[in-house]
């Protein structure tokens, strides 16, 4: 330290620093052991680990050093001050040493602050060590003018303050609204993973023609079964064996994989979550990677992750403050309800499934949308009033058109400038999700309506991401 006092600032140590050698170094050890003394009254320190000093016979410290040299540095002893400490119901001195802070400024000058932090051994004659049973004291110096006032501790409210504090938005980090806005892409993706796979196993065995190849292609659009498993209507035994096990392998698109992903957007939003939402999110993990095993026990363990999704959607419905971080997970759940929704529609219509009453009953269920539809047109069955039901219904939640209300007032909320904001509202339809019912075709309208649905939402979701999640510069975003 000397030696750097001088070479760095021109001038020696105002506090001489303790005259220490490394071993490692043959000089230093040599210099050490010619002193006056020899190795007495030297103290032996770990070079590379934060351990006390030990004090030991100059046979022991020559022993250990020459095992491994390069593991230990020899210090000499220091008259150290004494601190007053009351113990045994007297005062006792105890050696003690002040550890003082420094301060740069603005102006890159270092200051260094009155007072410290004081710690002291405990008991006389023992190195000053926390590890040797030593404390630790603050330790403060009197003023002599007068004492700034000024705190960084918080105050006591006023009704002045109510306002201002109600007016200040709660800062939100790209970071936590990216965690937000997929954690409620996750959350509607295991939705449509559950109601799908439940709907495809009570189809084995029973799905006519039309339907089979419909819910055939959806499975291999939402990834539920592996490329290569015999199509549902063909072998249905196979295709089942390969929907259970596929679920809880942690590959794209299975129901392990997006609870796992919940569960870790969790873990990065500990201080957005209450700890019910938080500790469910992360149960159903853990969940997800136990097998459901035969179709009966997958049937299971697909109702109970059911009613936990169901409750988390409670929690982020009920619970959750309305700032712009609901918002952005708020905006992830609807883009892709949307693109799964219009996923669902469009295979369904193109195979003509629709016009059967197993199809209609199928996307009555992935739709979330019988009580709704029964209650409406109660025993009448066709593709007309199921377009209605699921597609231009604004008043149903579930419906393609219900979602794109609530996803285009959600993004109209978004922070940011209001240019970007309306272009991304104006990119989805304003009323009945784009279907006019006008077409002769309307199986064929309503496929060419879905598909752009589902590409605009695609696409939106990618504008969210490059707008409020990636910083840099010069992207085009629609």
């Amino acid at each position: 330290m000397g030696g750097l006092a001088q070479r760095l600032l021109g001038e020696p140590l105002l506090l001489s620093a303790p005259s220490t050698w490394w071993c490692g170094e043959e000089a230093a050890f040599c210099a050490a052991r010619g002193r006056q003394g020899g190795l007495r009254g030297l103290r032996l320190l770990p070079a590379f680990e934060p351990l006390g000093a030990a004090s030991m016979s100059p046979q022991g410290i020559e022993a250990l050093i020459e095992a491994d040299p390069e593991a230990w540095v020899l210090q000499a002893e220091q008259a150290l001050g004494t601190a007053p400490v009351w113990r045994a119901g007297v005062v006792q001195p105890c050696p003690a040493v002040v550890r003082v802070y420094a301060m740069a400024d603005e102006h890159g000058t270092w200051k260094v602050l009155p007072g410290g932090m004081t710690r002291v051994a405990a008991h006389a004659g023992q190195p000053v060590a926390m590890q040797a049973g030593g404390m630790s004291l603050d330790t403060w110096v009197r003023t002599h003018g007068v004492v700034d006032s000024f705190s960084l501790l918080a105050q006591p409210l006023g009704v002045q303050d109510l306002g201002a504090m109600a007016a200040a938005a709660r800062p939100l980090s790209s970071r936590a609204a990216e965690n937000l806005f997929w954690l409620g892409r996750y959350t509607e993706r295991a939705e449509l993973v559950v109601r799908s796979a439940r709907a495809l196993l009570g189809l084995a065995r029973r799905a006519p023609m039309a339907v089979a190849a419909a819910a055939d292609e959806l499975a291999r659009q939402l990834n539920l079964v592996p490329w290569g498993t015999p199509a549902l209507g063909q072998d249905d035994e196979a295709f089942a064996r390969a929907l259970c096990s596929a679920l809880f392998e942690p590959a794209a698109g299975s129901l392990a994989t997006n609870l796992g992903h919940m569960g870790r957007c969790a873990g990065v939003l500990r201080e957005r979550l209450a700890n019910d939402h938080a500790r469910l999110l992360q149960a159903m993990a853990e969940d997800g990677r136990q097998y459901g095993g035969d179709a009966q026990a997958t049937l299971q363990a697909l109702e109970r992750a059911g009613l936990n999704l169901a409750a988390v959607t409670g929690v982020q419905t009920d619970r959750m403050t309305r700032d712009h971080g609901w918002r952005f997970l708020t905006v992830g759940r609807l883009h892709e309800r949307l693109i799964g929704q219009a996923t669902v529609l469009a295979a369904l219509a193109r195979h003509g499934a629709l016009q059967q009453a197993a199809g209609v009953e199928l996307a009555l269920e992935l739709f979330d949308s019988t009580i709704t539809y029964r209650a409406r047109f109660q025993h009448h069955e066709g593709l007309l009033p199921l377009t209605e039901a699921l597609g231009r219904d604004a008043t149903n939640p579930r419906s393609l058109a219900g979602t794109v209300r609530r996803l285009r007032t959600e993004l109209g909320k978004l922070p940011g400038e209001q240019q970007v904001v309306q272009g991304l509202v104006a990119s989805f339809p304003a009323e009945h999700a784009g279907l006019a019912l006008q077409a002769a075709d309307l199986a064929a309208q309503l496929v060419q309506a879905c598909n752009h649905l589902a590409t605009q939402g695609r696409a939106t979701a990618h504008a969210v991401g490059l707008r409020w999640f990636t910083h840099a510069e010069g992207l085009e975003l629609l």
